[in-house]
């Protein structure tokens, strides 16, 4: 049935349009054509003016913006110059570098969309509009209407719309996909059909082929076009300068899987904010559907290989090289579209627009690259990509967050009073700047969540964010795997990653009031019918089906006829459908609801439904009515599918992880935090010149100040030095790791025999890696690091009757730095004396090799130690080589927990694994370290006759050597013969307790300088709100899954 019997048929079905016409459904012809044409609600319209009712409103959002700017330049000054500066150990350069990029591209991306939305009067030129008779009775453009990947019930919607449109415009449908029951669709009326190319993806260069008119108009199958778009698109075209005109689209739903929350569409800045900004300046973007395109501009234009987007988005430089416009029309929507209605199909739209959004950028077309564009061109462009950008820039923020969660740095040396009166007022000027400038186009939220589904892995967030939550949470509470955090850099990292994790939450809809309602969009109906013999109650209306209310159950699988009327364009349709009962349920009001779907339909029938379900709600939204929403469904809950279920339950347990992270262990407020202590070897003396002699190894006990005395030690028993070779300076494989756990214990596996190839640095050796004092820095140097629990019965922090904690140790970096993790009330800090030669005199000035440095905790986030400056002299002193085969003692056996404290092995007394033993001379230079075995065992071998001690670091929480000096946990000097195999140097460890062997008097710290709450302890409140704000997370999560699916009402026909 052609198109014409479709019209006679319709009129001759209509039964009674005016009597019986419900008061809804009434058309009033004037005060149709006054709601088809509203004044521009964006700020410019056609004549390219500013909108004087909202003027008031965008000149606050531009002072804003320039405020959120000038402060935005401020904190990023601030985040080079001072956040950066003497990070060491503490900030990781890796992360720090990525962090700064990822603010300087959001300052960046800011102004792009504030020069965008600048209304700028008079920036296009003057172009006069007209509205001959033959513009409106002749419309000289032919609709090309692209049917790839839509169903024939799209295509027919959008071909009724088109033709009870009073220019009865030509159609051309394109397909791809070569589908016959297409080709019948379209001679049914009486459209051409083409089959394009696989490379013209977007089926313009078919259609500018094929079309024989002078404008060709754009539109997806699903999409309906409003009544006169085509001549308002028209009046653009009476300048010949402007080679294309994009309308504005509209969603025809109001919920899909392209909505967000409160049934906004994710491209509605774009749509009615940004592009129409852009149009303003003749620098539009041709989106697809809805835009009017002068065919002779088409010429000479690549217009396939290329993906979609990338070919339509690049018209405009394409255009702006010959000397062309792109209009982007504001004011009222000329098409509605159909919104996509499936997850995966979004995600992959929006990572073919982010790829887009690159190449508008990089690509030989883009604003860094293509040739022949004004500088207002580019910058239009780089705007457009803004989206993309924005989610290139999220997933970097991302990274950095959950790197520094697992690795235990901060990404900056963050300053509170910085982020309070520098960061906060450009985050919230810049969000509300836009809101104001768009029009509220763009809302506070809108852009987390479009950059997330830019990306188009908000599932992959989701994921990785709560999986290092939950680890982070299991390492802080139970494990303490991870490097310890200061407590308020886990404040900050815990709310961005909370943040990060509600917007991608959010753009799944996993959020309360935040369900996605039916995926099939149904009409709203209200009508009575007849279901065979059966009276029923029409409540619901698709083109494939209906949902109906009766009095009584039918079968399923039951083949009927149902009878029905539907409003059309001429008035009340009657229609008796053949239908399939597909579900028949019990309603809680003592009826039945029964499903059905429509089978055998004949041509008039279904135009019927596409004019009634598609068409005249589509009228609707461009009259300035709400867009349809889901079907009300009372079904509680569940369908939630196994994948939603799934990232639920990932996200309450990476708020779990967030709270066990943050919240505090215990209800005592005055126990002490751990707190990182970093800071740097400096190596201050002059550049090294090479020595005339080679050092080698000598007698450590006879070492003095200025000798050289290198000492090579294994971790085996077998493993010694070749007959007649002179060892090379060397140190255990087991090295202590430059990392500590909070509870001092070091992961290190047991010492195996191996190559002992690790060099002990000398002036020819040193690393030429900057310091923070102005010389190299010294890397391999042992840092050892001791706390006082309580001060003990003097009162007095630092002496022999203190109840100390156990030791912990790092070693230097390759730029010198350390860091330690240091859990006490009073805190001291020592740099061990490498086995280099060095002068009697240190640099003034600073602390020294050996001294024992106080941490001062008065104040919060983590401590920077002054730097030690270390002098060597010039040219090392060399000594004579050892006599061959004098290197042969060892020396080791195992630490031990001595239960009974009688200081004697016991069978049943366990080792203690992966303890950090350090090796000294007679003089206390540091000679070598090792790690302990899984049961406690350690040796250094290739030792020279002399005098050594040995200090055990690292140690499991609780535990300490006892009566030794608390800081070094140095044990008294041992002699060692040539040769002799010692293996008794066993070395036994107790609980916490006080004591020491000799009299010790460490700096004393005042009440300032202790790590107490009120002092460096974090505050309560940005604790509490961390807590609150997972708490209203978790709670919105839960309530999501277990609410109906509801949705507003739709709106009835």
């Amino acid at each position: 049935m052609n198109s014409t019997a479709f019209a006679r048929r319709a009129r001759q079905h209509t039964d009674q349009p005016e009597a019986r016409q419900p008061h809804h459904a009434r058309r009033d012809t004037m005060s149709q054509r006054k709601k088809s044409d509203p004044q521009p609600r964006h700020g410019i319209g056609l004549d390219g003016f500013v909108d004087p009712q909202s003027t008031s409103v965008h000149r606050l959002g531009q002072q804003f913006g320039l405020v959120a700017l000038a402060v935005g330049i401020a904190y990023l000054v601030w985040r080079c110059g001072w956040s950066l500066h003497g990070a060491g150990a503490s900030v990781a350069w890796w992360l720090a570098v990525p962090a700064l990029v990822v603010e300087v591209t959001g300052l960046l991306c800011v102004a792009l969309l504030v020069w965008a939305l600048w209304r700028q009067p008079g920036t296009m030129p003057k172009i006069h509009l007209v509205n001959s008779s033959k513009h409106a009775n002749e419309p000289d453009y032919d609709v090309a209407i692209v049917a790839t990947g839509r169903s024939l019930e799209d295509l027919r919607a959008t071909l009724v719309a088109l033709h009870l449109d009073p220019l009865r415009p030509d159609a051309l449908v394109i397909d791809h996909s070569r589908r016959l029951e297409v080709a019948r669709l379209a001679a049914e009326f009486d459209a051409n059909f083409r089959v394009p190319h696989a490379s013209d993806t977007t089926g313009l260069a078919t259609a500018a082929a094929a079309s024989r008119r002078q404008f060709i108009l754009l539109l997806d199958a699903g999409d309906i076009l409003a009544a006169g778009a085509a001549r308002s698109l028209a009046q653009w075209m009476t300048n010949d300068r402007v080679a294309a005109v994009q309308g504005v689209v509209t969603a025809s739903h109001g919920d899909s899987a392209e909505h967000g929350p409160d049934g906004r569409h994710d491209l509605t800045f774009e749509r009615i904010g940004l592009n129409p900004a852009l149009g303003a300046r003749g620098t539009g973007i041709v989106t697809g559907s809805g835009a009017l395109i002068r065919r002779s501009a088409l010429e000479g234009i690549n217009l396939t290989d290329r993906p979609r987007y990338r070919v339509l988005w690049e018209l405009m430089p394409q255009f702006a090289t010959r000397g062309t416009l792109v209009i982007a029309a504001s004011g009222p929507a000329v098409v509605a579209e159909k919104p996509l209605t499936s997850a995966p199909a979004v995600a992959a739209d929006r990572r073919s627009r982010a790829d887009a959004g690159w190449h508008l950028l990089t690509g030989s077309h883009g604003a860094l690259r293509a040739r022949g564009l004004h500088r207002r061109d580019r910058m239009a462009l780089a705007a457009w990509a803004v989206r993309s950008i924005d989610g290139l820039r999220r997933a970097g923020l991302a990274g950095v967050v959950l790197g520094a969660l697992l690795a235990g740095r901060a990404p900056f040396a963050a300053d509170p009073s910085a982020l309070l009166y520098l960061w906060l007022p450009a985050f919230v000027l810049a969000s509300v700047s836009l809101a104001l400038l768009s029009g509220g186009a763009l809302r506070p939220g809108d852009r987390l969540r479009g950059s997330v589904r830019a990306v188009g892995l908000p599932v992959g967030f989701v994921v990785a964010i709560s999986s290092v939550l939950v680890i982070r949470g299991i390492s802080d509470r139970f494990t303490h795997a991870l490097h310890p955090l200061d407590h308020n850099v886990q404040i900050g990292l815990s709310a961005v990653s909370l943040w990060l994790l509600a917007g991608s939450l959010d753009s799944l809809r996993l959020l309360a009031r935040r369900r996605q309602n039916r995926r099939a969009m149904r009409l709203g109906a209200s009508g009575t019918g007849r279901l065979g013999e059966l009276d029923v109650y029409v409540s619901d209306l698709t083109m494939l089906g209906a949902g109906l209310l009766a009095d009584h159950a039918v079968d399923v699988g039951e083949h009927l006829q149902l009878s029905f009327s539907v409003p059309s364009e001429t008035g009340i349709t009657s229609l008796q459908v053949p239908c399939t009962v597909r579900n028949v349920r019990p309603d809680l009001l003592s009826a039945w609801r029964i499903g059905v779907e429509f089978n055998d339909v004949d041509s008039y029938a279904l135009n019927t439904l596409a004019e009634c379900c598609a068409v005249l709600p589509a009228r609707g939204v461009f009259a300035g009515e709400q867009p349809l929403s889901g079907q009300l469904d009372d079904n509680p809950s569940a369908k939630l599918g196994p994948r939603r279920i799934a990232l639920q339950v990932a996200a309450l347990l990476a708020l779990a992880g967030v709270v066990s992270s943050t919240a505090p262990i215990n209800a005592e407020a005055s126990a002490p935090s751990i707190r990182l202590v970093s800071g740097v070897v400096v190596d201050t003396s002059d550049p090294p010149v090479p020595p005339s002699a080679t050092t080698t190894a000598g007698a450590p006990g006879s070492a003095g100040p200025d000798a050289t005395t290198v000492v090579g030690i294994g971790t085996g028993t077998d493993d010694t030095s070749p007959s007649g070779s002179s060892p090379t300076d060397t140190s255990p494989t087991g090295t202590s790791p430059t990392d500590t756990v909070p509870d001092g214990s070091s992961p290190a596996e047991p010492a195996t025999p191996t190559d002992p190839a690790a060099t002990v640095p000398t002036s020819s050796t040193m690393p030429s890696g900057s310091g923070d004092a102005g010389g190299p820095g010294m890397s391999g140097i042992t840092v050892i690091g001791v706390c006082s629990l309580d001060a003990g019965d003097d009162l007095t922090f630092g002496t022999s009757d203190d109840t100390y904690g156990a030791t912990v140790s790092t070693i230097t970096d390759a730029l010198g730095h350390y860091t330690l993790a240091l859990d006490g009330l009073a805190c001291w800090v020592s740099i061990e004396p490498p086995a280099l030669p060095l002068r009697a005199a240190f640099s003034t000035g600073g602390p020294s090799i050996g001294e024992a440095m106080l941490v001062d905790f008065g104040h919060p986030g983590a401590v920077s130690m002054r730097p030690v400056l270390v002098d060597r002299p010039m040219n090392p002193v060399s000594v004579s080589p050892a006599a061959a085969g004098s290197e042969t003692a060892v020396l080791g056996d195992r630490v031990w927990i001595d239960q009974n404290s009688d200081g004697t092995q016991q069978p049943n007394e366990a080792g203690v694994a992966g303890a950090t033993v350090t090796l000294y001379g007679a003089t206390g230079t540091t000679l070598g370290t090792t790690s302990t075995g899984t049961d406690g065992r350690f040796s250094f071998t290739r030792l020279a006759s002399g005098m050594y001690s040995l200090g055990v670091s690292n140690l499991p929480a609780g535990l300490r050597v006892p009566h030794v000096d608390p800081l070094t946990s140095r044990t008294p000097l041992v002699a060692v013969r040539d040769g002799e195999q010692m293996s008794s140097a066993d070395v036994g460890v107790v609980q916490t307790a006080a004591g020491a062997l000799e009299p010790i008097v460490l700096p004393t710290p005042n009440a300032h300088q202790l790590n107490v709450p009120g002092g460096s302890s974090p505050s309560e409140l940005p604790t509490l709100l961390i807590i609150l704000m997972a708490a209203f997370l978790g709670g919105s999560v839960l309530f999501a899954s277990t609410q109906p699916i509801r949705g507003r009402r739709p709106i009835s026909r």
